[in-house]
């Protein structure tokens, strides 16, 4: 699994980074049965002269890709959001795959 955190605008990342792997922890889980290559890519962008940060997250796996983007001013409530949004984003491309797997195969749920 191939993790990238770029923090823009800041000068000591690194607690931040720490947090992120933690947070990103259940991505990695959900992805971790996926035998390819996988890649998480957060990008913070921190504008400290006004109030618009931004945070971008792409998951790429052989079976999903999710972009999340936020913008505001709470830096860690936006990551905290694209984590989420991506989290939950990954579940609904999961159903789908095993729906269309199903539909494929005959077996319809009712």
């Amino acid at each position: 699994m191939n993790i990238q955190i770029t923090c823009r605008g800041l000068e000591n990342s690194a607690p931040l980074e720490a947090q992120i792997r933690k947070q990103l922890e259940k991505v990695v889980t959900f992805l971790g049965h996926d035998r390819e290559p996988s890649s998480i890519q957060l990008t913070i962008d921190v504008h400290p002269s006004h109030a618009h940060n931004e945070v971008h997250l792409h998951i790429t796996a052989p079976r999903y890709r999710v972009v999340a983007h936020r913008e505001g001013y709470e830096v860690q409530a936006l990551i905290d959001q694209v984590i989420d949004i991506a989290y939950e984003d990954l579940h609904k491309q999961k159903a789908k795959h095993i729906h269309d797997r199903n539909d494929r195969d005959g077996h319809r749920g009712v």
